[in-house]
């Protein structure tokens, strides 16, 4: 019965935490243009960010997760990007706007 009790929490623990797996780590896909792609990776207590710049090219950028949001710095003021839990998406906001993704199967 003890054991059972044990799986039970553990269980429920898992689930209720989303697997344990981060919200922010994976791949997006923008909902207003399917060629704007992104993947998040963590990196150690840090996060990775990587997707094409302006001129399409690929780079690799670092962000912090701060208040619950991960938190990229440049010199152009930067942005972040917000975990929405409802729709299970994210906003990238920075000076020049906002785009929501969505998390890539």
């Amino acid at each position: 019965m003890r054991l059972a009790i044990v799986l039970l929490v553990t269980c429920w623990t898992f689930v209720a935490c989303d697997g344990g797996r981060d919200s922010y780590v994976g791949r997006w896909q923008s909902t207003a243009n399917a060629a704007d792609s992104m993947r998040i990776e963590k990196n150690g207590e840090s996060y990775l960010v990587i997707g094409p710049d302006r001129s399409q090219q690929e780079k690799t950028v670092p962000a912090r997760l701060v208040d619950g949001m991960l938190r990229i710095e440049s010199g152009l003021g930067g942005g972040s990007l917000s975990y929405i839990e409802k729709s299970k998406t994210l906003i990238a906001t920075s000076l020049l706007g906002s785009q929501e993704y969505r998390r890539m199967k």
